[in-house]
C-alpha cells in the first residue's frame, strides 16, 4: 500500500495547481496503522485544497488528488491483489 500511496502523492504533486508551491509540497501519505498494513491515505493539510479540488461558487475547479487515483486505479487494484494473496497464502500454511 505504501509503494501505491507514492505513486498516488508523486502524481497529486505533478497535476496540483502551483502558485505558491505550498499545496504540491504538502501533498503527502500515511499508514492507517503506522505499517500500511491496513491501508494509506493520501491527504494535504492546506486548508484550500478542498477549494481546488472542487472548486467554488467564483474559482473553477482544479483537479489533482481525483485524477492522480484514477490515473493509478490499476496499480493500486493489483497492490491490493497481492497484499490478499499473500495473506491468504500465510493463513493456508
Amino acid at each position: 500500500m505504501k509503494r501505491s500511496a507514492e505513486k498516488i502523492v508523486t502524481s497529486a504533486k505533478e497535476k496540483a495547481p502551483v502558485d505558491t508551491g505550498a499545496l504540491q509540497a504538502s501533498i503527502t501519505h500515511k499508514g492507517l496503522d503506522g505499517s500500511y498494513r491496513q491501508g494509506a491515505i493520501v491527504f494535504t493539510p492546506t486548508e484550500y485544497a478542498l477549494y481546488q479540488e472542487f472548486g467554488t461558487v467564483k474559482m473553477k475547479a482544479q483537479p489533482f488528488m481525483r485524477p492522480a487515483f484514477e490515473e493509478n486505479k490499476t496499480l493500486i487494484e493489483n497492490d491490493i491483489k497481492n497484499f490478499v494473496s499473500n495473506r491468504l497464502r500465510i493463513i493456508a500454511k
